[in-house]
């Protein structure tokens, strides 16, 4: 087992949302990274190399009960299809408004 304080750590700051139909989480990750002048630990947008920047953003969309889903989707196919545009118009929108 690895001693002492880790090297690298990612720090998530995430918001959840959930309708009847799915539950998205925003995150945004970042790593904290030592200030050389002072002790204090800031988060960085870009390395300090200048390459890619060392924080990122992720969305997830977990469909909250997919055996029903998939069951209307045997009966009213256009009702399947709406469900998921629903998910992925909610994740669209929360994208840009967080």
């Amino acid at each position: 087992m690895p001693e002492g304080e880790p090297e690298d750590a990612r720090v998530k700051d995430r918001i959840s949302y959930s309708n009847s139909i799915c539950q998205t989480d925003l995150t945004y990750v970042s790593i904290p990274v030592s200030h050389p002048a002072t002790i204090e630990t800031v988060l960085i947008s870009k390395n300090p190399d200048g390459g890619k920047p060392k924080s990122t953003f992720e969305v997830e969309v977990e469909v909250i009960d997919a055996p029903a889903l998939l069951e209307d989707s045997q009966f009213r196919p256009d009702l399947f299809d709406k469900k998921l545009m629903c998910c992925l118009d909610t994740a669209r929108i929360l994208m840009r408004n967080v």
